[in-house]
C-alpha cells in the first residue's frame, strides 16, 4: 500500500467541479536508495483541461482526447430536458421516432440502433405499436457496476465534486497466487498502483491495480492514467473484457487509513480481471467501495419468458 521504499512523494489536489476538470499534481520519483529504475512524473494542466504526461525524457503527451457524445446519451438528454415531444419533462415515455431524429439531426436507422442499445442497457423498453418506456429508476443511479467508465464522472453524476489521490506506485515481483492469476512464473516483475477517489472530500473508493511487466521494461509510467490505457501501453494489446467478482470484506488497517473508515468496517470489493480478446489476463484490480458513498447499482432486463417467471 506504499510507494517504493525511499521514494520521494509530493502531491497537491484541487477538487473538480461540474464546470472544471479534475486537477491532480503528483511527483513521484525514486531516490538513489530505491532499486526501481522507473520514474513517475505527472502534471495535469487545468488551463487546457486535459492531462499532460511529462516523461523522464522530457516528451509531453496528451493522455486524453475529446470524444463525441454517444447518440444514446443525446436521446436521453432530450428526454431529461422535456424537449422530446411528450407531455412534459420526465415523462415516462420517449417521443416519436420521427421527431427525435429531426431534433438530433440523425437518420432514423441510426436512432433505432441507439434506442436498441438503450434497451440492452435496461434504460428503455420498446413495445410493438406502443410508446417506448423509460426506466427512470435506472437513470437515477450515478453509476453502474455493469458498465465501464471514469469513476470521477460517476461521482460528478451523483452531484458531488470528485478528487483523485495517488496513494502509492511501486515495482513488485509476482509470486504465489498473484503469479498464478496471470499464469506467469514467480519473480515476474509488475507495477502496482493504489489510487483513491473522494466525493466532496469524503473517500468513496480505493483501487489497487496490478499489471505484469516484461523483465526488461523500464518505461516511465503515468500512475494516474486510466488502467485500460496504461495496460494497453504496457502489455501491447487492449482489454476486451472485464471479469468482476463481487464480495463483501472488512477493512484492514491499511484500507481503513486510506478510506478513512474504522478497521473492520464493511466494504464492497470488486476483484476485476482485464482480459484480451485471446483470453490473456492483462491486469488485476481490487476495487474497494465504501457502501452508500455514491449511488451505484446493477440493472437487469427480465425476459418475458413464462418458464423463467414460474421459476421465480
Amino acid at each position: 500500500m506504499s510507494p517504493c521504499p525511499g521514494a520521494a512523494r509530493t502531491s497537491a489536489l484541487v477538487p473538480s467541479t461540474a464546470s472544471s476538470p479534475l486537477v491532480l499534481q503528483v511527483s513521484i520519483g525514486p531516490d538513489p536508495s530505491c532499486q526501481s529504475p522507473r520514474r513517475w512524473a505527472v502534471s495535469l494542466n487545468p488551463q487546457r483541461g486535459r492531462a499532460i504526461k511529462r516523461q523522464a525524457n522530457g516528451v509531453k503527451q496528451a493522455s486524453r482526447k475529446h470524444r463525441p457524445t454517444p447518440l444514446e446519451d443525446r436521446v436521453l438528454s432530450l428526454w431529461r430536458d422535456g424537449s422530446h415531444g411528450n407531455a412534459g419533462k420526465d415523462s415516462a415515455t420517449l417521443g416519436g421516432e420521427v421527431g427525435i431524429a429531426e431534433q438530433l439531426g440523425v437518420a432514423r436507422p441510426a436512432l433505432r440502433e441507439a434506442i436498441a442499445r438503450l434497451e440492452a442497457m435496461g434504460v428503455v423498453y420498446r413495445r410493438q405499436g406502443a410508446a417506448t418506456v423509460v426506466n427512470r429508476d435506472a437513470l437515477r443511479l450515478a453509476g453502474r457496476f455493469d458498465e465501464q467508465g471514469d469513476f470521477s464522472d460517476v461521482i460528478r453524476a451523483s452531484g458531488a465534486s470528485p478528487s483523485l489521490h495517488l496513494e502509492g506506485c511501486e515495482d513488485i515481483e509476482l509470486a504465489g497466487t498473484d503469479a498464478d492469476v496471470f499464469d506467469v512464473p514467480d519473480g515476474t516483475p509488475a507495477i502496482r498502483i493504489t489510487k483513491r477517489w473522494d466525493a466532496n472530500a469524503t473517500p468513496a473508493r480505493a483501487a489497487i491495480d496490478t499489471v505484469p511487466l516484461h523483465p526488461q521494461d523500464s518505461r516511465d509510467i503515468d500512475p494516474t492514467e486510466s488502467i485500460l490505457i496504461l495496460t494497453e501501453r504496457l502489455r501491447g494489446e487492449p482489454v476486451t473484457w472485464e471479469l468482476a467478482l463481487p464480495t463483501a470484506v472488512p477493512a484492514d488497517k491499511d484500507l481503513a487509513r486510506v478510506l478513512n473508515v474504522e478497521a473492520g468496517a464493511p466494504l464492497l470489493l470488486l476483484e476485476t480481471i482485464g482480459l484480451s480478446v485471446n483470453g490473456r489476463r492483462l491486469y488485476r484490480s481490487h476495487d474497494y467501495h465504501v457502501p452508500g458513498a455514491v449511488p451505484q447499482g446493477l440493472v437487469r432486463n427480465v425476459r418475458p419468458d413464462a418458464t423463467l417467471s414460474r421459476r421465480r
